[in-house]
């Protein structure tokens, strides 16, 4: 696929499909206030765009591949005329498009200061749903922001699908607002010559916040480990949650019940981190099933599922349009878990509302109306689960192909992590609840983690926390070096819900997920070990 990239998609994407800011500075600005250029930058929530054309020029509109749409944005000063001035030649690029009557137009494009958003493989209704900062002079409204639509799929001075300069002035702040785009080709006569683009202008984010890793409950990929049984599972794709994890996610949801029934018991050093977990206002998931089922189970009773549940029902005995307030879960497919040698439960095939549509069905089988009482539960933790949770999961972001299917490599996996820290450190809510994977709430810790927190958990950063387990982060944006790739810091963490690490059983190393502790941290050393225990592993099956 690289050997097919233009060179403007060359310049603004690497790592296939790994999409970074370009700027000098890094993806994220130091201290938020005042950027290089003396002035704030510009805060913009992208949602979304539609009207994408499937087909490129020289074919119908509805054939050729789908693109893998992403957008670039920038600001020039409204009153500069000589706006690319300071700009080095090698930070320039030139695209061309077409404007009417198959005039070619040629735009300059400062590689420097450009945002961007990251591609949507194969999909033409794509969702970004992200705030992201765009680099401004001042900050005017006369300031000219550009928008450009451009293909990561394709390569020629085609790759850019529309362009348009709009007046900063006509974003308000807190409103959503579509836009026209027009297209920079010439379009079909049967298809619309415009792009729409949802987007919004956002307040200056909070610098410190709180994030809670909650990891998924005990999958049938677990616990077919524990069985010896992973090899037969490899073939299986997204596991659900098993009877076991069932049972931990019911746990989950008694403990959010009694600390608000004031009957739960911890420390005073925890009191604050469980008022801040009850009062959270993001709920972001993984896209795989076994984590949007345990958010699902696991929060029945949490205070922000039961706010928006009842809004949603007032609203709808009120309205016969039947408007849906933003969504307490959404699904954001940067936090799925790294995909390793073996690890076929990485890999998904359902995208948006197919994701929401098979993970009902399979906790239907413990819930469901038809359904036997499950004999694995306790009488005290036969609970009712209300399906209706699955209607306020925003599943809009996963609409395209997000999973992978060859390995992911460290390189990816960490641009995939400052996706992650970009997402959290522009989004407005301070306190988040991030339900994940063993591997990657790891990897986050031990890349983001100070000394005085490793000293304080210092097991967070070599043993995997156990399935359901809770742990909270107090962080900070602007205080880490730049050198480090984004700025954000732990200052400290908790494990909450009485935690506690997963037991590693040296039989797991047939899943790049359950090393031995004596093992070195080296992932070629990794891959290298778990070739040389598949084979040993297939010769003895043959045997047997």
């Amino acid at each position: 696929k690289s050997s097919h990239r233009s060179r403007s998609s060359h310049l603004l994407c690497e790592d296939m499909g790994a999409v970074e800011c370009c700027s000098r500075r890094g993806p994220n600005f130091k201290k938020f206030p005042k950027n290089r250029h003396g002035g704030r930058p510009f805060y913009i929530h992208l949602k979304g765009g539609i009207n994408i054309p499937k087909g490129r020029k020289g074919y119908s509109a509805g054939h050729g591949s789908p693109p893998s749409p992403f957008v670039v944005m920038w600001v020039d000063e409204g009153e500069s005329k000589g706006r690319f001035e300071d700009e080095a030649e090698d930070s320039v690029m030139q695209v061309k498009i077409e404007k009417g009557e198959g005039k070619i137009v040629s735009i300059k494009v400062p590689i420097s200061r450009t945002q961007v958003w990251p591609p949507r493989d194969n999909c033409v209704t794509p969702v970004w749903n992200t705030t992201k900062p765009v680099e401004a002079f001042k900050r005017h409204r006369n300031d000219k922001i550009h928008i450009a639509l451009m293909d990561y799929s394709h390569s020629s001075r085609e790759d850019i699908i529309a362009y348009t300069v709009i007046r900063a002035a006509f974003l308000h702040e807190g409103q959503e607002q579509t836009i026209q785009i027009p297209l920079a080709y010439k379009p079909m006569p049967f298809f619309p010559a415009n792009i729409l683009l949802t987007l919004k202008l956002d307040k200056e984010p909070p610098l410190k916040k709180t994030i809670f890793f909650v990891r998924h409950g005990k999958s049938i990929w677990n616990k077919a480990q524990e069985r010896d049984l992973g090899m037969s599972a490899m073939f299986s794709e997204d596991h659900g949650l098993h009877q076991e994890g069932i049972v931990q996610c019911e746990a989950l949801r008694k403990s959010i019940r009694d600390c608000l029934d004031g009957e739960y018991k911890s420390d005073s050093k925890r009191d604050e981190y469980i008022k801040k977990f009850l009062n959270a206002e993001l709920i972001l998931c993984s896209p795989l099933s076994r984590c949007l089922q345990t958010a699902v189970v696991g929060f029945q009773d949490h205070p922000l599922i039961q706010k928006v549940d009842h809004i949603e029902k007032e609203t709808a005995a009120k309205s016969e349009n039947n408007v849906k307030s933003r969504s307490p879960i959404q699904l954001i497919s940067s936090v799925r878990e790294q995909r390793n040698f073996g690890s076929k439960d990485c890999v998904s095939k359902y995208k948006g509302a197919e994701i929401l549509r098979y993970s009902q069905e399979h906790i239907s089988k413990y819930y469901g109306p038809d359904a036997k009482k499950p004999y694995f539960l306790k009488s005290k933790q036969r609970n009712s689960l209300r399906f209706s949770c699955f209607d306020i999961v925003d599943a809009s972001e996963p609409s395209h192909k997000w999973w992978d299917k060859e390995l992911e490599g460290s390189t990816r996996f960490d641009s995939r992590i400052r996706q992650f820290v970009e997402h959290i450190q522009f989004c407005m809510e301070k306190t988040i609840i991030v339900v994940g994977h063993s591997l990657w709430i790891r990897h986050f810790l031990r890349r983001h983690m100070t000394e005085n927190a490793v000293n304080y958990e210092p097991k967070l950063t070599t043993h995997k926390i156990g399935n359901c387990g809770v742990i909270a982060c107090d962080i900070e944006f602007g205080a880490a070096p730049e050198e480090d790739g984004d700025d954000l810091q732990i200052i400290k963490c908790e494990r909450l819900f009485n935690s506690k690490f997963e037991n590693i059983n040296l039989r797991q190393r047939v899943c790049t997920s359950g090393r031995p502790k004596h093992f070195e941290h080296t992932r070629l050393q990794y891959f290298a070990d778990d070739r040389a225990f598949e084979s040993q592993y297939e010769t003895a099956s043959r045997r047997n």
